[in-house]
């Protein structure tokens, strides 16, 4: 025979776990959430630095010119008396959502985009003349030899071209914001399930059971 009984002090043992579990829970999770975004933000940051394998692993690096595009990354845990929650983000970068979902760039006052080449770029990527000032230093306009047209100056080197003229310029989407978060759901379930049970054993070692 097996015998199996319930009584008033297993109950209120029971309620008393449950009463102290929220607090337990929440102050798990928050730890959780704070290493889920961490690991958000350092493989983030591998795409930029060329360390993240891709297909056929290879190791392809996001093309960045200031910097200003990852610096817009972040994460944040905030808590509150009741509850906490994880944000990842882009702040002050309007082109994120361009390199993340991807867009077609076409001219809205003039005939060509002027897009720079290396001639007119410093060592860290960063535009040397925008048009206006090139045009003011007696830039010319020509065609490449595959008939392209371009921008050039003369200097004591010779002749640098400083832009190609581009009627639109397609930019894939490439950032991976929300490819990268997907791509961890999986660590993030371990690390929320063991977040619970050590919750429950926070609870019990507090004298509830």
């Amino acid at each position: 025979m097996v015998a199996v009984s319930l009584t008033k002090k297993s109950v209120e043992r029971v309620v008393r776990l449950f009463d102290r579990a929220p607090d337990a829970l929440i102050r798990r999770m928050q730890n959780a959430f704070t290493r889920d975004g961490a690991e958000w933000h350092l493989k983030m940051a591998k795409r930029f630095t060329g360390s993240l394998s891709t297909r056929g692993n290879r190791k392809k690096k996001l093309h960045t010119r200031t910097g200003a595009l990852f610096g817009s990354l972040g994460q944040r845990t905030i808590r509150t008396a009741n509850n906490v929650v994880l944000r990842v983000f882009s702040a002050g970068n309007r082109y994120a959502i361009t390199q993340e979902e991807g867009d077609t760039i076409e001219p809205k006052h003039a005939q060509h985009l002027w897009v720079p080449l290396p001639d007119n770029m410093t060592s860290t990527g960063v535009q040397r003349l925008t048009p206006r000032q090139a045009i003011a230093k007696g830039a010319f306009k020509h065609f490449s030899r595959k008939g392209n047209p371009i921008v050039s100056i003369e200097s004591g080197n010779g002749i640098k071209t400083l832009f190609i003229l581009r009627r639109r310029v397609v930019i894939p989407p490439r950032l991976g914001f929300f490819d990268t978060w997907d791509s961890l759901a999986k660590k993030r379930a371990v690390r929320h399930r063991r977040a619970v049970k050590l919750a429950f054993a926070d609870a019990r070692r507090g004298g509830l059971v």
